[in-house]
């Protein structure tokens, strides 16, 4: 591991010379896209931050990449381990070696446009109460050409924290969000990003219990899509458990896992009654979806045939489904 980069040493000794932003980039074999990523984090047109980069044991190219660019520029730090010791370790690690009040998470294959730290920090500065800060999403292809605009637009910008909760956890939604400017001091006292699939959904939706989100409306964040992501290489949660060397407390059982986190967030977050009771019926409803998807899978559902047969599914399962889905069905506000 390197020695301390005499920038650093100069910031802690010295608050004002400080970095405001920390950026975290966590990489494994990231040889094909790193390059780019970090000159785009140089062509920030806001230049007061960190990068803290740490190489989870690559084999390819990253080390002799990163080490480049570390010697280039004093404000980046390079950090290296002997093995793999898997992205959620290497995630927190970034974050636990951050110094500025400021934090965004950054990917190796992903591309900042110049202004997305300046527009970012801007609103971090000027709202308070805003906890996390992020701009729209562009998605580019392998070769760094356009694809899609990201459209799901939520309601975390909302001042009820019930609606701000329930679009985090209960909209089908990308994760894009966490790679936002988020507040330090607010991260840190909610604990490391948990080592089980959703943990980021989870993070997401706890920082929406302490304050609103605020959505930069120009598209400043290229999220690079190509067959080396986690997501396409592992496409269900259950593939995506061995990615993340999940371990057994709640590894085999994700969605459980999940559901005690969510109803820990809502127990430890500072909430009047009336809001912790909204949060709480939420969660009902989000656990009610999560069975009637598994009801769904495993049941008959009426109207359909049942599965090797000709005929159309038994009374029993039919009503089965239908007093289950009664059952565990929620209407709220």
């Amino acid at each position: 591991m390197p020695s301390e980069p005499a920038f650093t040493s100069r910031a802690k000794s010295d608050p004002s010379r400080a970095p405001l932003v920390s950026l975290g980039l966590p990489v494994y074999n990231g040889a094909n896209y790193i390059r780019e990523a970090l000159d785009s984090i140089l062509g920030q047109t806001y230049r007061h931050w960190e990068l803290i980069i740490s190489d989870n044991g690559s084999t390819d190219a990253t080390e002799s990449i990163c080490r480049e660019f570390a010697a280039r520029d004093s404000r980046i730090r390079y950090y290296r381990e002997n093995i793999n010791r898997g992205p959620t370790w290497n995630f927190n690690q970034v974050f636990t070696l951050a110094i500025g009040p400021l934090f965004r998470w950054t990917a190796h294959d992903d591309v900042c446009a110049p202004q997305l730290l300046e527009h970012c920090v801007t609103v971090m500065q000027e709202r308070p109460e805003v906890v996390l800060c992020y701009p729209r999403t562009r998605i580019i292809d392998g070769n760094g050409d356009a694809v899609c605009d990201y459209g799901t637009r939520l309601r975390t910008d909302s001042p009820m924290m019930g609606q701000r909760f329930h679009d985090l956890i209960c909209v089908d939604h990308a994760c894009y969000s966490i790679f936002g400017v988020v507040r330090t001091r607010l991260l840190r006292r909610l604990g490391p990003l948990g080592d089980y699939v959703g943990s980021d959904r989870n993070l997401l939706a706890e920082l929406a219990l302490h304050g609103p989100f605020h959505e930069i409306p120009e598209f400043l964040f290229l999220r690079r899509d190509h067959p080396g992501t986690s997501t396409r290489q592992f496409p269900s949660a259950k593939d995506r458990i061995m990615w993340f060397h999940a371990n057994s407390k709640g590894g085999r059982h994700p969605t459980v896992r999940r559901a005690i986190e969510y109803w820990n967030s809502i127990v430890r977050a500072p909430l009047r009654p009336g809001d912790r009771l909204t949060c709480l019926g939420v969660l009902g409803k989000w656990v009610s979806m999560r069975i009637r998807s598994v009801l769904g899978r495993n049941l008959a559902i009426p109207g359909r045939y049942e599965p090797f047969t000709r005929r159309g599914p038994s009374a029993q399962s039919s009503s089965m489904y239908l007093a289950l889905k009664r059952a565990f069905t929620f209407t709220l506000p």
